[in-house]
């Protein structure tokens, strides 16, 4: 079913993988000044999560001999918890994103909502029978690991600053 895709996928894979560690090494590296400061364990939290939805879509999509609409049910369901975790640790943070120049908080949250909303997206079109759900998903993997390694260098490097 996959075909070409399959590549792609295993590349996703092994970044998204590669990227989750390097966030582990960070909030190793790091792990007293971001548990002092508000907000920074769920931004913590959320890089995991986003750089992890490459590995496991991915994975699902390696899967041999997998029907399509099997497929889009998988993503919809990865697609839907993200987006519900993600959701919610913007809604808890909403406190101090209040205290955050608006610029920021419009970045954090379309980032981040932007980075689970063509997973949905794409599952759907995949339990549709529509094969081009693949090229959204791989967008939506794309911005996964942007928003990842985003929130990865707010962990790194501003948080020294």
């Amino acid at each position: 079913m996959v075909g070409d895709w399959s590549t792609f996928f295993a590349a996703m894979v092994g970044a998204g993988a590669a990227l989750t560690g390097l966030v582990f090494v960070a909030l190793s590296i790091n792990l007293k000044q971001i548990l002092a400061f508000p907000g920074l364990p769920s931004r913590s939290a959320e890089a995991i999560i986003l750089l992890m939805q490459p590995v496991i879509v991915g994975a699902l999509v390696l899967i041999p001999g997998q029907r399509l609409v099997a497929l889009g049910v998988e993503i919809l369901l990865v697609g839907a918890a993200t987006s519900f975790q993600i959701t919610k640790m913007i809604w808890n943070a909403r406190a101090l994103l209040g205290q955050l120049p608006v610029w920021q908080v419009l970045t954090r949250i379309v980032f981040a909502e932007l980075a689970v909303l063509p997973s949905l997206i794409a599952g759907g079109m995949l339990v549709a029978g529509v094969r081009q759900g693949l090229y959204v998903e791989a967008g939506a993997l794309f911005i996964c690991i942007l928003d990842g390694v985003l929130d990865a260098w707010v962990l790194l490097v501003e948080i020294l600053r």
